[in-house]
């Protein structure tokens, strides 16, 4: 995961990765770490502008895509899900509604 900051005074835009941690001893929530990757002072010139605002547009549409993937992904075990439970209806109330025939006596 990636966490941006703007800061408007100096004009700093700073781009960290965070990741989740296991929870502390005694804890049911989890601990989140945050690494310092890169600041770019986007107020300083036209080209830091350019450079830092397309890492954080480009960390934004990365991000977008791997969610769009996880929920399609979502979807089809959903919609397997839902096939399967609808087949196995299907075949109860088949077995439900079937007359028994009694066997020819011999």
């Amino acid at each position: 995961m990636h966490a941006w900051i703007y800061i408007s005074s100096p004009g700093d835009l700073t781009h960290y990765a965070m990741r989740i941690s296991t929870p502390e001893l005694g804890s049911s929530q989890p601990g989140y770490h945050l690494t310092h990757l890169k600041t770019y002072h986007i107020t300083e010139s036209a080209e830091e502008y350019r450079v830092g605002v397309s890492a954080f547009r480009h960390c934004r549409d990365e991000s977008h895509a791997k969610s769009q993937a996880r929920l399609g992904k979502a979807h089809e075990r959903v919609r397997r899900l839902n096939e399967q439970a609808s087949r196995r209806d299907t075949t109860l109330a088949q077995a439900e509604n079937e007359i028994p025939v009694p066997a020819p006596i011999a």
